[in-house]
């Protein structure tokens, strides 16, 4: 879809069978919204992405267009774009992210060429996010406001200036020491770091 997005690694699994209806197992859909993404990884190891339309509860949900696949105990990842994630609106600041993509953990040189090695990172930097919204989206990411860190899924660009989703670890900043908007209401200047990272 080309823009930053990241979400949560779905509890439980998914049944799909050929219509806009999703079936869960072990889910729990309310903390997802209309709108999000639903990626659902199919037997052969590829992903379907349909975005979400409506919520019944917990265990049903319908997307926008029919799956044209009919399959069962399926495991699913949730995706929401990051602006929307981060909140509301500010008349000072944009909450899309830049990004910085490293190729691997690090560089060495083989045969005399420098080469990455290891998994690649990300970091968004993001001019401001919603205080309110800070400890909604550790709620959306991982089911707790006080996750410091975790596993997600992230789509987020590579130094190509190609778009891609990964499955991926963040460290989950400290609000400590961070900046706020003089005005109050925002956090300021943020780095989310995204490690280990591996497409989907």
């Amino acid at each position: 879809m080309s823009e930053y997005r990241v979400g949560p690694v779905g509890v439980g699994t998914v049944t799909v069978n050929g219509t806009i209806n999703v079936g869960g197992a072990g889910t729990d859909f309310t903390g997802y919204a209309v709108g999000d993404a639903l990626l659902v990884v199919l037997v052969s190891g590829a992903y379907v992405e349909k975005a979400i339309s409506k919520i019944t509860d917990g265990t049903h949900l319908e997307v926008s267009v029919a799956f044209s696949q009919s399959e069962g105990g399926r495991s699913f990842y949730i995706l929401r774009a990051a602006t929307e994630l981060f909140g509301g609106t500010c008349s000072v600041h944009n909450f899309a992210p830049r990004s910085q993509p490293t190729e691997g953990a690090r560089r060495v040189t083989l045969a005399g060429t420098e080469r990455a090695v290891g998994y690649a990172r990300a970091r968004w930097f993001v001019a401001a996010v919603a205080v309110t919204a800070w400890k909604a989206a550790r709620l959306f990411l991982w089911g707790s406001d006080t996750a410091i860190s975790g596993e997600c899924l992230v789509e987020t660009r590579d130094n190509n200036d190609t778009w891609d989703v990964y499955r991926a670890l963040l460290n989950w900043p400290d609000t400590a020491d961070m900046p706020r908007v003089a005005s109050g209401g925002y956090y300021q200047d943020l780095v989310l770091p995204f490690v280990l990272l591996e497409a989907l």
